[in-house]
C-alpha cells in the first residue's frame, strides 16, 4: 500500500483514536500501477534509509529485517545489507541445504564470508564488527514469485533449527519487527515454516478484503 492509501485506512478504521481523523489531501501518482517496480519508473535510486542500498535490498527487507531481531548479522557493516547474512557460528553449506529443502520461490543462495566494519553514514557499530562471518548471499531470481516475509521467517526458523546452541532471538526486538509474538513462539517450538505461514493466512485474507476500499491504484 502507498502512504496515501495507508493514511486513508488509518482514518477509515479509526486507528488514530476515538473521534480523531487526519485532514487528508492525497495527490495521486500519474501513470503508475501496483505491479510496477521502482526500476520500471526511469528514476534514480535514492536510498530511503542509510542501509537500503538498492532496489533488491528493499524487496528483501520486509523479511530480512527480521534478522535484526537475532544475533546474526543482517549485512550491516558491508555494502550489501539485507542481501548478505552471517555470523561466526554459521555453517554456510548446512544453511543453504536446509533452505533449499523449503523450495522457496524467487531466490537462490550462495556461500559468503565477510567481515563487518564500521562504515560512516551507514553503520557505525555493526554486529560482529571486525569478526569473520560465514553465511549466505541471497540473489533474487524472480521478484514476482518471491514472498520476502515468508523467506525471512524461513531463514530464522532454519538458523534456530541448525544452530540452536548459539543462535538467539531477541524476543522484544523480533516481536516488534514481525508484529506478532506467536511467530517467535512457533519458531522456538520447532513448528515447520508451512505451519507458521498457515497461522497468519486467515488474518491476511481478512486484511486484504478490508483494505480494498482504501486502494487508489490497480
Amino acid at each position: 500500500m502507498t502512504v496515501g492509501e495507508l493514511a486513508k485506512m488509518f482514518n477509515g478504521e479509526g486507528w488514530l483514536g476515538e473521534n480523531l481523523k487526519a485532514d487528508l489531501t492525497i495527490i495521486k501518482v500519474l501513470n503508475w500501477n501496483r505491479n510496477q517496480y521502482f526500476d520500471e519508473c526511469e528514476l534514480n535510486w535514492i536510498k530511503p534509509s542509510p542501509n537500503m542500498v538498492n532496489l533488491n535490498a528493499a524487496i528483501l527487507y520486509p523479511g530480512l529485517c527480521l534478522i535484526e531481531g537475532t544475533n546474526v548479522s543482517e549485512g550491516r557493516g558491508t555494502m550489501n545489507p539485507f542481501l548478505w547474512i552471517g555470523a561466526p557460528f554459521i555453517d554456510s553449506k548446512d544453511l543453504i541445504q536446509e533452505l533449499e529443502s523449503y523450495k522457496i520461490p524467487g531466490v537462490k543462495f550462495s556461500s559468503i564470508t565477510f567481515t563487518p566494519i564500521s562504515i560512516p553514514n551507514m553503520s557505525a557499530s555493526p554486529k560482529f564488527m571486525n569478526e569473520e562471518c560465514y553465511g549466505i548471499s541471497i540473489t533474487i531470481t524472480d521478484r514476482d514469485k518471491l514472498d520476502a516475509v515468508k523467506l525471512g521467517v524461513a531463514i530464522v526458523y532454519a538458523l534456530n533449527k541448525l544452530f540452536k546452541d548459539k543462535f538467539e532471538i531477541n524476543l522484544r526486538r523480533f516481536n516488534l519487527l514481525v508484529g506478532d509474538a506467536k511467530i517467535a513462539e512457533m519458531i522456538l517450538l520447532g513448528e515447520n515454516p508451512k505451519a507458521i505461514f498457515d497461522y497468519w493466512k486467515d488474518e491476511l485474507n481478512q486484511f486484504k478484503e478490508m483494505r480494498k476500499k482504501y486502494l487508489l491504484y490497480k
